[in-house]
C-alpha cells in the first residue's frame, strides 16, 4: 500500500540535467491501483463479472510487471488508463466500502492516465473518509494529492493552499516525515513560480527534518532540488556540493536510479567547467547504472552527453555514432522531444565539421518534430533561419 500519495515534485533543470522521478515508478503506481481494484472486487456480487475483471487485472498487472522500468510515455498512460477503467467498472457493480488509502491509489493512477477530474474525485473521497475516521495522517496525504492535481492544472494558488493545509496538519500531529514531504511540495511549487529564495527555504526545512529522522528518500529529493536551484542561479560549485551529498545518500539507501541521475548531473557540472575527462567518467558510470536498471530514456540522454564530449574532442565519428545511438533509443521508446534533442546535436556536429550539407536536412527534421509537438524550436535553429 502506498500511503505517501503522489507527492514527488519533478522540477525542471537544464536539458542535460537528469530529473529524479522518485521512488514510485509509473509501473509501481499502476500495480498499486490494480491491487486496490482487486481488494474492491470482493465487495461486489456478480461472480461472472468478478471473474472477468480479475482476469483483466491479472493481464494488466503482468504487462506492468514485465515492462521495462522506462516504458514509453504512451504505454505508461495506456496502462494507467486501463487500470482506471477496470476500477470504475468494478465500482459500478456496487461497493460496500473503500478505504481512504485505496481512493488515494486510484487517484494516483488516474493522474498518470491524465484524468485529473477523476483523480480529484478520488482524492476528495479519500479526504472525506479520513475525516470520518479521524485519521489526520490520511487527511494530510489527501491534501497533498489535491495540491498536485491543482498544480498540474496550473492553479498554483489553490495548490499552495492545499500544501499549506497539509503542512499544518503534519506539524500539529508531529508527523516529521509528512512535514518534510509537504515542505518539498511547497518548495517545488515555489520553484515552478520562479521564487528561488522561497523554494530554497522549503527545501532546506525538508532537508533539516530528514537528517533528523534519517529519511533517505526525501533527503535525497531535497538535496537534488537544492542543487537544481543553485544551477538555476549559476552557482555550479554549490550545486556540485549538493549532488555529492546526493551520491552519499543514494549509496546509503541503495537508490540506484537516483545514483545514476546524480552521476549524470555531476558529469554535466564537470562538463560546464570544461573538465571533460572527469565529465566522461561520471557519464560512463551513470550509463552503466542506467543499463543495469534498464532506464532507456536516461541511457539516451547520457549517450548524447558523451557524444558532445567526443565532438568537442574532435572525434567526429565517435560523436556521430553516439548521437545516432541516443536518437535510436529515443525512437524506440517513443520520446519525440528527446529525438529532437538528439537530432539538433547531430545536425550541429555536421554543421561545425563541414563534412557535407547534411546538417540542413537533420535540422529540418528536428524542427518538424518540435512544430508537430507545439514546442519552441530553439534559439539556435531560429538564428539559423528555421
Amino acid at each position: 500500500m502506498n500511503k505517501d500519495g503522489d507527492v514527488n515534485q519533478n522540477i525542471s533543470g537544464n536539458r542535460n540535467i537528469q530529473i529524479n522521478s522518485g521512488r514510485d515508478s509509473i509501473v509501481a503506481i499502476g500495480t498499486g491501483a490494480i491491487a486496490a481494484t482487486g481488494d474492491i472486487i470482493v465487495h461486489s456480487g456478480d461472480q461472472e463479472t468478478i471473474e472477468m475483471l480479475k482476469k483483466q487485472i491479472q493481464l494488466l498487472e503482468n504487462s506492468l510487471t514485465n515492462s521495462n522500468q522506462e516504458v514509453e510515455a504512451e504505454r505508461k498512460k495506456a496502462f494507467a488508463l486501463e487500470a482506471c477503467l477496470i476500477a470504475e467498472e468494478i465500482q459500478l457493480l456496487g461497493i460496500v466500502d473503500i478505504t481512504g488509502w485505496k481512493y488515494i491509489e486510484l487517484g494516483n493512477v488516474s493522474q498518470v492516465a491524465g484524468r485529473l477530474e477523476v483523480a480529484e474525485g478520488h482524492y476528495n473521497q479519500a479526504l472525506r473518509k479520513f475525516k470520518q475516521d479521524n485519521n489526520p495522517t490520511g487527511e494530510a496525504n489527501s491534501l497533498n494529492c489535491l495540491g498536485n492535481v491543482s498544480q498540474k492544472r496550473g492553479d498554483l494558488k489553490i495548490a499552495k493552499s492545499f500544501y499549506q493545509a497539509s503542512l499544518e496538519i503534519n506539524r500539529k500531529i508531529f508527523d516529521k516525515k509528512g512535514e518534510a514531504k509537504s515542505n518539498n511540495n511547497l518548495g517545488g511549487l515555489a520553484f515552478t513560480s520562479g521564487d528561488m529564495d522561497e523554494a530554497e527555504r522549503f527545501f532546506l526545512d525538508s532537508l533539516s527534518i530528514t537528517r533528523e529522522i534519517g529519511e533517505g528518500i526525501i533527503m535525497f529529493g531535497s538535496q537534488s532540488n537544492l542543487a537544481l536551484i543553485e544551477m538555476r542561479r549559476g552557482n555550479t560549485e554549490q550545486a556540485e556540493h549538493y549532488w555529492k551529498d546526493c551520491l552519499k545518500t543514494c549509496r546509503n539507501i541503495d537508490h540506484r536510479e537516483g545514483l545514476a541521475n546524480t552521476l549524470n548531473n555531476l558529469g554535466t557540472v564537470a562538463f560546464g567547467r570544461q573538465d571533460f575527462d572527469i565529465a566522461k567518467k561520471y557519464y560512463e558510470s551513470s550509463l552503466d547504472l542506467k543499463k543495469e536498471i534498464n532506464d532507456l530514456r536516461g541511457q539516451a540522454y547520457t549517450t548524447i552527453n558523451l557524444g558532445e564530449i567526443a565532438s568537442l574532442e574532435g572525434k567526429f565519428e565517435d560523436a556521430r555514432l553516439l548521437y545516432l545511438h541516443g536518437i535510436e533509443i529515443f525512437k524506440e521508446i517513443g520520446d519525440r522531444p528527446g529525438e529532437a534533442v538528439g537530432l539538433e546535436y547531430l545536425g550541429e556536429l555536421y554543421r561545425l565539421s563541414n563534412k557535407n550539407d547534411k546538417w540542413m536536412s537533420i535540422f529540418q527534421e528536428c524542427v518538424n518534430i518540435r512544430r508537430q509537438l507545439g514546442i519552441p524550436i530553439g534559439e539556435k535553429l531560429t538564428t539559423l533561419g528555421f
